[in-house]
């Protein structure tokens, strides 16, 4: 299956274009659902999401977690956004990775201007009792055309190295949150399982582990609160 979506933000306008599996809701003024309009996505599926945001705020999250199951040949998500002195606020539900799963997925963010971003993603290295497939993500940001994060992470539920101390030590949840333009805010303190790497530019990078999504997440949150005390959220 291939499937595309997009949606545009202006002053005034919210305008989108969606395909099964992508279906987009519009839940407030400046707030919007991606709803799993259909199972999966499956190995050999290729789901594409584009966004331009300008001059407003954005807020985009998922209502539910969304489910990779394995196929012929990985299953493959691709975002492109466009930020022009605007906020996206980019909050998706847990992505689990089913036993034999293969997921890929490419992020690539392009910020000009005065514009803010809150990137935050959940990965689950399979459903309850499994061991979970293979995850392959990538970030790339950019502010004013010049490279701010260019990172994969790699995770296998299958394999020893990844899973032992030197990977998730044996932990299968997996929660990450970039922050691009927020000015000068404080650096969460690094604990045992969560950790935040300031960037060579405005911005940071919080990673969490967890034995369940809600722990990883909460640690997240927790380091979030830390960050903004001092300022507005995004």
């Amino acid at each position: 299956m291939r499937a595309e979506a997009s949606i545009t933000a202006r002053p005034g306008a919210l305008h989108w274009s969606e395909q099964p599996p992508l279906t987009v809701r519009r839940t407030g003024s400046d707030r919007c659902h991606l709803v799993a309009s259909a199972g999966g996505p499956l190995g050999g599926d290729e789901l594409a999401l584009s966004l331009v945001v300008r001059g407003r705020p954005l807020t985009l999250a998922t209502t539910a977690a969304t489910v990779v199951q394995p196929g012929p040949g990985p299953a493959r998500f691709r975002v492109r956004a466009e930020l022009g002195d605007a906020c996206l606020n980019w909050h998706a539900g847990h992505t689990v990775i089913c036993a034999d799963a293969d997921y890929r997925a490419d992020f690539a963010i392009a910020l000009t201007g005065a514009s803010r971003l809150c990137f935050r993603e959940s990965l689950s290295l399979g459903r309850h009792g499994e061991p979970g497939g293979a995850a392959r993500t990538r970030i790339r940001i950019t502010v004013d055309g010049a490279p701010l994060l260019d990172q994969e992470t790699v995770l296998d539920g299958a394999d020893r190295a990844l899973c032992g101390p030197a990977g998730t030590s044996g932990m299968r949840f997996l929660s990450t949150a970039v922050l691009v333009g927020h000015g000068d805010v404080a650096v969460p303190p690094a604990t045992g399982r969560c950790a935040a790497l300031p960037f060579d530019g405005p911005g940071m990078q919080i990673l969490a582990l967890g034995e369940t999504g809600r722990a990883a997440d909460r640690a997240i949150d927790e380091a979030l609160t830390c960050v903004f005390a001092k300022t507005d959220p995004p």
